[in-house]
């Protein structure tokens, strides 16, 4: 299952983004998110490592639906 499957199929909003690695959950990267060159009005950008909407919260981040 690749990461994308998992995290469409598996959270919903707010939940914080989880990824599967080495069989065990793990948060996703927050270094590897965090300087987002797009952005929408609501505050959420887009994390283009994964291809997806997060928002900043106070333990990483939160994935966001598409617009």
């Amino acid at each position: 299952m690749n990461i994308l499957n998992f995290l469409h199929e598996n959270l919903k909003p707010p939940a914080i983004l989880k990824a599967q690695v080495g069989g065990a959950m793990s948060d996703i990267s927050c270094k590897t998110c965090l300087k987002a060159r797009k952005t929408r009005p609501d505050g959420a950008y887009l994390c283009e490592y994964y291809g997806i909407w997060v928002t900043e919260t106070s333990s990483c981040m939160a994935y966001v639906p598409k617009e």
